[in-house]
């Protein structure tokens, strides 16, 4: 018996290796894959009030297949009460069908959270699931912003399948697509979720005390804000090694103006409509927190810096935050989840 026994663990052993070895290497083929630049930045100047620009080669998701075709766009930026410039010519693969009222939900939620999500980061999205962002509380609404990859094409699709949470368009995920997905996730929450009282958007790397935000924003007086950790004087790195190089070509003002990091910002419903416009008449620019500064400032929209959306890692004072960023696996999330309940409930 035990013998037997032994034998169909050990079978049942080789095949979950097996499946584990397949997965880890469709997610490096999927990485090689979603490095590849697609929306690639312009060597032309880049003014917040008047400037001439491209848009270089795009690389989009057949709609039937995985193949690629290439698109060129030319834009000329003008003022905002021109003709619209930006028309963000990417289609949606996945939407929820469930979130906010347009959608097939009864409601809007007052607090729509929106997490930015690389499509390859499968175990960032469950461990944020099943811990922060499994949230029971019909007024709150949690989905993942996410680009396009052919080979983890069927894995999203059963994970929408199983979560119904997934927005997702054709633009290929990585990093200088950065800014293609934000707007993504301006646009579809704008469109469908137009009573939504708060837009909550976070990146996937980060642990939310979502009590402490409900508890904040429900008492607050309703006016009109978008806030967040604001960086001011902050300037443009010239230096062409580093991650966030842009050339005195892309952008020739010494200071960036002031923007909230990209990775933890809250606004209300009003103020991403008006962005969600003002990002037609703009020029997108691959840093994406930079971009809405950029955006924000044209319109006239203040900045309002709040110290509770934390740029760094701090467990120890998650319940006076916000958020706090970089819980650096799944595993150290789950637990410190574990952590924050049990300082809550204290």
């Amino acid at each position: 018996m035990i013998t037997k026994r032994l034998k169909m663990f050990l079978r049942c052993s080789v095949k979950n290796i097996v499946l584990l070895c397949v997965l880890v290497i469709l997610l490096i083929l999927g990485s090689l894959m979603t490095d590849i630049p697609m929306e690639k930045r312009s060597d032309n100047t880049y003014h917040l009030d008047s400037y001439t620009s491209n848009i270089s080669s795009s690389t989009v998701r057949n709609n039937h297949s995985t193949n690629f075709s290439v698109v060129r766009k030319s834009i000329t930026v003008k003022n905002l009460n021109q003709k619209d410039l930006y028309s963000h010519p990417y289609n949606y693969i996945n939407t929820p069908s469930k979130t906010c009222n347009h959608k097939g939900s009864k409601t809007d939620p007052f607090l729509l959270i929106i997490i930015k999500s690389n499509v390859r980061n499968m175990d960032n999205r469950i461990a944020i699931r099943s811990t922060w962002g499994n949230i029971s509380d019909p007024s709150v609404r949690v989905v993942f912003l996410l680009g396009f990859s052919p080979f983890l094409e069927k894995f999203i699709r059963m994970e929408q399948s199983m979560y119904d949470d997934i927005i997702q368009e054709d633009f290929l995920d990585n990093y200088n697509n950065n800014t293609l997905k934000t707007i993504m996730g301006y646009n579809w929450s704008v469109n469908n979720c137009k009573n939504t009282k708060y837009l909550f958007f976070v990146d996937d790397d980060y642990l939310v005390n979502v009590r402490l935000l409900l508890d904040v924003f429900r008492k607050r007086l309703p006016s009109s804000i978008f806030t967040g950790c604001v960086w001011y004087n902050a300037k443009p790195n010239r230096n062409v090694r580093r991650k966030w190089y842009v050339s005195i070509k892309e952008y020739p003002d010494k200071h960036w103006p002031p923007y909230a990091t990209g990775g933890s910002i809250l606004m209300t419903y009003d103020y991403a409509n008006k962005m969600k416009e003002g990002f037609k008449s703009i020029k997108p620019l691959y840093i994406d927190d930079v971009y809405l500064g950029i955006v924000a400032k044209k319109l006239n929209i203040p900045l309002t810096n709040d110290g509770r959306f934390h740029p760094y890692y701090n467990l120890g004072r998650i319940h006076q935050m916000y958020s706090i960023h970089n819980f650096q696996s799944p595993n150290r999330l789950v637990e410190d989840w574990k952590k924050l309940k049990s300082i809550l409930k204290a």
